[in-house]
């Protein structure tokens, strides 16, 4: 959360060990990106309304020399959110070792986010982003209309979005029906992500 003097404060270091901020300097604008929310499609669209983009692992040096300078707490501030239900599912998808359930994966979470990195930068909750006090939130589920409403709000032109990675597996559904014992570990993992953006009791 911003404090009294426009910094970060203690919650800025986790923001830099996550890498989860993409910068744009040349439009003073920052992203809290969100692993699993379209975020490799949302990069084509907002660097080519922003201008260029500098990340932790493009641009390390520079990275650190924006995310500690004071002046970036003036920058205008955008997230992404996206259902942990199905972000979940996602990241099943990519991180599950051959033959692994869906309940096997849930089980192993806290080993993973202990041992694999990757993992750990992919799994955050996104509420960590209101720490810094995001004035437009990208929707996943809404995603056309939400970077349309995103765009206008910043006096941009419209920009089709290129639906890259796109996952053509099952829905969420039919994960949590098979294993019902998952639904209550993302609620539990996810818990501050639902409530305010997601029912916990909604599975799509």
């Amino acid at each position: 959360m911003i404090d009294r003097n426009g910094s970060f404060c203690e919650y800025w270091p986790i923001l830099f060990e996550l890498g989860g901020i993409t910068f744009f300097p040349e439009s003073r604008v920052l992203w809290g990106t969100l692993p699993k929310a379209a975020s490799t499609s949302l990069k084509v669209v907002l660097g080519a309304a922003f201008g260029r983009m500098v990340t932790r692992k493009g641009s390390p040096d520079e990275y650190a020399r924006i995310l500690f300078d004071p002046d970036v707490f003036k920058w205008r501030r955008i997230t992404s959110i996206r259902d942990p239900f199905s972000r979940t599912v996602s990241l099943f998808r990519e991180f599950s070792a051959d033959g692994e359930t869906f309940a096997e994966f849930c089980d192993s979470w806290d080993l993973r986010i202990a041992r694999d990195a990757a993992f750990r930068r992919h799994s955050f909750p996104f509420s960590i982003f209101e720490m810094i006090a995001p004035e437009f939130r990208i929707v996943f589920e809404d995603l056309d209309q939400s970077v349309g409403e995103l765009l206008k709000a910043f006096g941009k032109e419209p920009i089709e979005i290129p639906h890259l990675r796109r996952s053509r597996g099952s829905s969420a559904a039919v994960y949590y029906n098979t294993f019902p014992e998952t639904a209550d570990f993302v609620r539990e993992t996810y818990a501050a992500d639902f409530g305010r953006f997601y029912d916990a009791n909604a599975i799509d």
